[in-house]
């Protein structure tokens, strides 16, 4: 899955790493960026984003960056509003 340039952005951003490291293989087991603080600032930028808290099943789904981008895609109006401040 091609990720789209927000979620690249917002990984990027939550994880503290250049945009240049975000593709869609990275995982918590493949990036020793992705720490279980970087993951709760991920989480925590998503639910900015989407504009509600996640679910306790959308939080565990978490695992990839494959994953953030299948989670935004669910709400593509939301999604496209990355960096709009709240």
């Amino acid at each position: 899955m091609k990720l789209s340039s927000s979620t690249i952005r917002l990984m990027a951003d939550a994880l503290e790493v250049s945009s240049e490291e975000i593709d869609d293989s990275l995982t918590p087991g493949t990036s020793e960026v992705w720490s279980s603080l970087s993951h709760m600032r991920l989480i925590l930028s998503l639910e900015e984003r989407l504009g509600r808290r996640l679910a306790p099943r959308e939080i565990i789904s978490v695992v990839s960056a494959s994953a953030v981008e299948a989670l935004l895609s669910k709400r593509p109006a939301l999604a496209r509003d990355a960096g709009s401040p709240r």
